[in-house]
């Protein structure tokens, strides 16, 4: 029995060893991924600042520029003025957009990302420990019209600590290692203070990006103030009917339905207007009884109704009325779902983005329509509903239901022809016998 333990004993000792290598490589993996990056005299430690800029897809990327700052935070540990003084000054570094820079969007969110690197490169005279934070500089976008574009600057501030050796032979100074650290997170609450990887390319320099990551928001919309305009409608929901007896003073039911942009995290309020050809017409039959209270006055005069995103709202429509959006952003998604009506067969045409979404939407004769979940693009946007109602001749015979109306005549008349030609045979076969 003890000669069989011995035996077994090596092999126990050899598992163990090959299960410690094991998770001293998976430990020092996980370690280099977010741990300090080491560099050496040949190849000293870099690190590089990113900036990720989203926005809804179908969005166009800002021509932008965005810059961060270095403030002196200790050397050797030390933080009197005595020894932030010993510490070279890092100058603020900036990256720069184009409306040609395309990113990447998310299939799951519609997010649109475009991440772009900028490196930090230091001058160090002297051997030490120097650490710095870091954050952006707000406001460094210039908007136009607040009503149009938004953009939400990064909160968060990064700790980076750079480790300077002396170079062999004492001609000049690198750095050895790199510590980074997440000092506050984007939205501006308290950061874990975990180790992040600065490293440019990514963890391995494999052409991602590095670890170091501001994240902004931009969202955009091509609305205009005044609602009549269709230059300045992002999105239009028209109403016609037709047939010659087609009731022009009548209201459908739409349940109408936003969804914001993923980059967005509060819900939005937006505002929705009624027009025809005289202007604004927004009233209290465009609404339920009950929702009365939803229909505001803007700064204009001009009434309009409050839409809520993640809610479905009640619209009534009428002949030539049309319900526009002015300040939808790029990237939000709607639904109109027509109720059905008796008599009236739906038709709708789509617009998404200025192209014409072929062949039109159809349902049967009083049944609900739907124009499904659409996109709002920087182009045009709209659905454009027909209700037609049902033919009919003076006599009352519905003109839509003649081609039934006229097989069933037709296989009366077959029918009596073959009840008189069996009866006329048969009178012959008698008169014969």
């Amino acid at each position: 029995m003890i000669q069989k333990q011995k035996k077994r004993f090596p092999r126990m000792l050899l598992t163990t060893a090959l299960a410690a290598v094991m998770c001293l490589e998976v430990t020092a993996s996980a370690f280099a991924d977010n741990g300090p990056l080491t560099g050496s005299e040949t190849t000293p430690a870099k690190a590089s600042i990113t900036k990720m800029l989203n926005m809804p897809e179908g969005t166009t990327t800002p021509e932008a520029s965005f810059t961060f700052s270095f403030t002196k935070k200790s050397y050797m540990g030390e933080t009197a003025d005595t020894a932030l003084n010993q510490m070279p000054a890092i100058s603020p570094v900036t990256v720069t957009f184009l409306d040609t820079d395309t990113g990447s969007t998310d299939s799951q969110t519609g997010i649109k990302s475009v991440p772009k690197e900028v490196e930090v490169i230091p001058t160090f005279t002297s051997t030490g420990i120097y650490t710095y934070d870091i954050t952006e500089n707000a406001d460094t976008y210039t908007i136009d019209d607040p009503e149009k574009e938004t953009m939400a600057y990064s909160h968060a501030k990064y700790e980076i600590s750079y480790y300077v050796k002396e170079k062999s032979g004492h001609s000049g100074f690198f750095v050895e290692t790199i510590v980074t650290k997440v000092l506050i997170n984007d939205d501006g609450t308290a950061g874990s203070g975990e180790k992040i990887n600065p490293n440019p390319g990514g963890p391995t320099g494999s052409g991602s990006y590095s670890g170091l990551v501001f994240n902004n928001a931009y969202t955009k919309n091509n609305g205009g103030v005044d609602p009549t305009i269709p230059a300045n409608q992002v999105l239009a929901i028209s109403k016609v009917v037709a047939g010659d007896f087609a009731d022009e003073t009548k209201y459908f039911s739409y349940d109408v339905s936003i969804t914001k942009p993923a980059v967005l995290t509060a819900e939005v309020v937006y505002k929705a207007y009624i027009v025809d050809s005289t202007g604004v017409v927004t009233g209290d039959a465009n609404v339920t009884s009950g929702d009365t209270g939803s229909i505001k006055t803007d700064s204009n005069g001009k009434k309009y109704i409050e839409i809520t995103t993640g809610t479905t709202k009640v619209i009534n429509l009428k002949h030539n009325q049309i319900l526009v959006f002015n300040d939808l952003e790029v990237g939000a998604k709607y639904v109109a779902d027509l109720q059905g009506t008796v008599g009236y067969t739906p038709k709708a045409r789509i617009t998404a983005n200025g192209s014409v979404i072929t062949p039109d939407l159809t349902a049967a004769e009083g049944q609900n329509l739907s124009t499904g979940s659409w996109l709002i693009g920087e182009n045009k946007n709209s659905a454009d509903f027909t209700n037609t109602f049902q033919t009919i001749t003076p006599t009352g015979i519905v003109i839509n239901n003649l081609p039934f109306i006229m097989i069933l005549i037709i296989a009366a008349g077959a029918f009596a022809a073959f009840v008189a030609a069996k009866s006329h045979k048969k009178h012959v076969y008698s008169s014969r016998h």
